[in-house]
């Protein structure tokens, strides 16, 4: 995950240079490869990271009116606690894996031998 000093720098950045598509971190061009290799197991492994890690369980919740107009209070905070040194090789390792598999899933998928058809 991308700091958000570095998402920052990519916002401005593009909009002082706009571009169609703008990848903020090596984990974001790793993705890219990675799905450009083996898009339906990277769409699993995305989906299912995004539903338990980034939205979490549906809890009841006040209603607010959210922070547009009015500063979040004195528990906010710019870094969520996402960058822990463990937490960060964690990252690594994980992306390192998914990237080898997705190598592995397309070499595999370009070294089977096409089976002869029979055309009876």
């Amino acid at each position: 995950m991308a700091t958000p000093e570095r998402v920052a720098r990519a916002v401005v950045r593009t909009a002082v240079r706009p571009r169609p598509r703008v990848l903020v971190g090596p984990y974001a061009r790793l993705l890219v490869a990675a799905h450009a290799l083996a898009r339906r197991p990277v769409d699993r492994v995305a989906a299912r990271r995004t539903d338990r890690t980034y939205l979490g369980p549906v809890t009841d919740v006040p209603p607010t009116g959210g922070i547009l107009y009015e500063a979040s209070g004195a528990g906010a905070a710019v870094h969520g606690g996402r960058h822990g040194g463990p937490r960060t090789a964690a990252r690594r390792t994980v992306a390192a894996g998914l990237v080898l598999g997705a190598v592995l899933a397309a070499s595999r998928r370009r070294a089977r031998p096409s089976e002869p058809r029979d055309p009876g």
